[in-house]
């Protein structure tokens, strides 16, 4: 099932698809959590400020880009539920295809919380880091 909360992150994929990356923060409350997995592109950041530097580390580690494919959206309450295909060319030339999972928050149509659950491992071990 979705809802309003489900469109606005549907919407902040298709912004961060276009590498519209304003446009995507916009949709981050200024007080923030996320946590992503890993080690290569992951961590804990807060604010819209540590959203940007997760964001520049992601364009560190996708320099070409790096596309997420919808394969789930589902609302419940406040959370929306999103699980993508990510794609692209990590900063050796290798192409790199995963499934991710992300849990968001929402709190006046804004993104309160993040949790992004991946195989950190894989993106190591494609970038021969492991």
């Amino acid at each position: 099932m979705t809802g309003d909360n489900a469109e606005r992150i549907k919407e902040g994929i298709e912004h961060f698809n276009r590498g519209d990356i304003p446009a995507v923060l916009d949709l981050y409350d200024p007080e923030v959590h996320v946590e992503s997995s890993g080690t290569i592109a992951g961590g804990s950041f807060r604010g819209r400020e540590g959203v940007a530097e997760w964001f520049q580390k992601i364009g560190t580690t996708w320099p070409g880009g790096l596309r997420l494919h919808v394969e789930n959206l589902s609302e419940t309450g406040d959370l929306v539920f999103v699980e993508w295909t990510q794609e692209g060319k990590l900063s050796n030339g290798k192409e790199m295809k995963q499934k991710a999972l992300n849990v968001f928050e929402m709190h006046g149509g804004k993104v309160k919380s993040q949790r992004l659950y991946t195989d950190s491992e894989k993106i190591a071990r494609d970038l021969e880091r492991m």
